[in-house]
């Protein structure tokens, strides 16, 4: 929750829990040359980037996450699924829009390492 993710649902039972993004969308920051841009995030988070892509990429967000975490013999096993979004056109013949882009499971990997950092303490 640290990184503004907010919960939106859970079943504890089940032991999944839904988050929603509460930090907005991340814009062009011409202004600020050290800020993360959309087509930074889409490198980053995504296998969606290209270079077609880093020229029209206006916003980018990160849409909703799921976390499920089932119990195995010496402790839990935990699954994190992101879905991310970016306004921009796909492709040389795409329509401007929003679309969803396939994870590079990166930020999973960086939230898996950080609760596992936190649970060994």
């Amino acid at each position: 929750m640290d990184r503004k993710f907010d919960p939106e649902n859970s079943d504890r039972a089940a032991g999944f829990m839904k988050f929603r993004y509460s930090g907005g969308d991340t814009v062009i920051q011409w202004f600020d040359r050290q800020a993360l841009n959309p087509w930074d995030m889409l490198r980053r988070y995504t296998t969606g980037w290209n270079y077609v892509s880093k020229s029209n990429a206006e916003r980018f967000r990160f849409a909703n996450a799921t976390v499920v975490a089932l119990p195995e013999a010496e402790g839990c096993k935990v699954d994190v699924r992101m879905e991310y979004h970016a306004f921009t056109v796909p492709g040389l013949f795409g329509n401007k829009g929003w679309y969803v882009y396939q994870t590079n499971y990166v930020f999973e990997d960086e939230i898996l390492d950080a609760v596992e950092k936190d649970v060994g303490k």
